[in-house]
């Protein structure tokens, strides 16, 4: 059984990369004489010199290169061990703050949630379910530390990791002529409710319309929530446009309908403040999102 110490180990690590005691001595907030006396304690157990010392020359042995390798790599483990011990611990508690719209939730982070907190369920999980116009003043005030969402591009302070692409659809009344696929065109002859433009997919709507007939659209109603379109577009035997994992979450009567000429595709992102070093348990979040290869997440 080997008599070498940590002590020991760290000494002949530092001595060889500071080709210096004094040096070493001094990384390590201890005195020459205990490095020497380290270094001669190692040699003595390993039967064999591992650095040659002169007044002018100091160089390590050919059996000290390749035992300060050895070492290197037994630190560099231990220490990254240590670093995983810690980060696991630290999940063991803390606060993980983010911004999903309530859509969403609703649709697919539901379930998600519900298994990171049985993952990690002594995290205390904080979720800002609010329109999508409020995440970056949620962000920069750090209010949350990571939302989803679909984002412009044009946010430079953010680092955004796309999550899915998600294509937009019609929800139409079964008294339209309407099924299976139809056009942008074909959908605007019939009254539509709407999303306000204020949210991302309003505005997506907007210039999608824009593009096709060269003036502003006018819906029949518009309205802030994606609830109360597609409630109203069942009442008034009118259509809606939303996003598939919204329609995909409908039950009722309303059809699901493609549209085409163009195909509108967002996609779903998650971003976080580059300024920002993420939690542990934010790095936590994330790699479980992206290890859920069998939902639209992983898509």
């Amino acid at each position: 059984m080997s008599k070498l110490s940590m002590r020991n180990l760290t000494a002949v690590r530092e001595v060889a990369r500071c080709q210096s005691f004094t040096e070493a001595a001094a990384r390590l907030y201890t005195t020459q004489s205990n490095i020497s006396i380290a270094i001669r304690e190692t040699e003595e157990i390993l039967g064999t010199r591992l650095f040659e010392r002169t007044t002018k020359r100091f160089a390590l042995t050919t059996a000290g290169v390749e035992f300060v390798s050895v070492v290197e790599r037994i630190l560099d483990d231990l220490q990254a061990g240590i670093d995983n011990a810690q980060a696991r611990s630290r999940l063991q508690k803390g606060i993980l703050a983010i911004g999903v719209s309530p859509l969403l939730i609703s649709a697919l982070f539901a379930q998600f949630l519900a298994d990171y907190h049985k993952l990690y369920p002594h995290v205390d999980l904080r979720v800002h379910d609010t329109s999508s116009t409020e995440f970056l003043r949620l962000l920069h005030s750090r209010t949350v530390e990571l939302v989803v969402g679909t984002f412009t591009g044009e946010e430079a302070d953010l680092t955004v990791t796309p999550l899915f692409q998600d294509p937009l659809m019609a929800l139409v009344h079964p008294s339209t002529r309407l099924t299976g696929r139809c056009t942008w065109r074909q959908l605007l002859a019939y009254p539509l409710v709407a999303v306000s433009r204020t949210s991302t997919v309003g505005q997506l709507i907007d210039r999608t319309i824009w593009k096709l007939t060269g003036e502003p659209y006018q819906p029949m109603i518009e309205v802030q929530y994606w609830t109360t379109a597609i409630a109203l577009a069942q009442r008034l035997s009118a259509v809606c446009i939303v996003p598939t994992y919204a329609a995909d979450a409908v039950r009722g009567d309303l059809r699901k309908v493609q549209v085409t000429n163009p195909r509108v595709v967002r996609t779903i992102s998650l971003a976080y403040l580059s300024s920002r070093e993420l939690s542990p348990v934010g790095r936590s979040f994330i790699e479980l999102m992206k290890s859920k290869s069998h939902s639209p997440l992983h898509a």
